[in-house]
């Protein structure tokens, strides 16, 4: 349901800009009260509401609608709101990269989840964020992780089938 993919979408870039409902209303120009709702899914949102979100966001409206949100911190509220904290985006992608390692030195996905819990620990602790919003914030940033280590496989192995019927 658009709802839900909204709804999730919504919590997960406000989460991964690390900031409040009063920050994003003062960004979107849309009041917290509704951002909330919108949140929860306990209603739709107009287009020109989507619109304002997405502007204030630095998005579009299709990926506030997408099943797999964005998780980038770009746009007008990229800054986390203490300076010389990492962002939520920074602790979440750092730990998905040390869990692939992990799984790279292991081949394989692994049970030794200590990266992701440190994380999630982490954004429970100092960023506030509730455990489902971490947890989902970490295997967004790990499938992330995994998608371009295998493009990156298939870019070398495309260049190197390349430069083999090249020479």
């Amino acid at each position: 349901m658009a709802h839900e993919s909204l709804a999730r979408n919504l919590r997960v870039m406000r989460a991964a800009r690390g900031i409040t409902l009063a920050d994003a209303e003062e960004l979107t120009g849309v009041t917290r009260e509704t951002l909330g709702a919108l949140e929860h899914g306990q209603r739709g949102a107009y287009t020109s509401t989507l619109e304002k979100i997405a502007d204030g966001y630095g998005t579009t409206v299709g990926a506030l609608l997408t099943e797999e949100p964005e998780v980038s911190t770009t746009g007008k509220a990229s800054a986390p709101p203490e300076t010389g904290r990492p962002s939520i985006a920074d602790v979440i992608s750092d730990a998905a990269n040390r869990q692939l390692a992990l799984e790279r030195k292991d081949e394989g996905p692994m049970i030794d989840m200590s990266p992701a819990n440190d994380a999630m620990r982490r954004l429970r602790e100092e960023y506030g964020l509730g455990g489902n919003d971490a947890e989902e914030l970490f295997d967004l940033a790990l499938q992330a992780a995994r998608r371009n280590e295998e493009i990156a496989r298939l870019r070398e192995a495309g260049e190197a089938r390349a430069s083999t019927t090249e020479g």
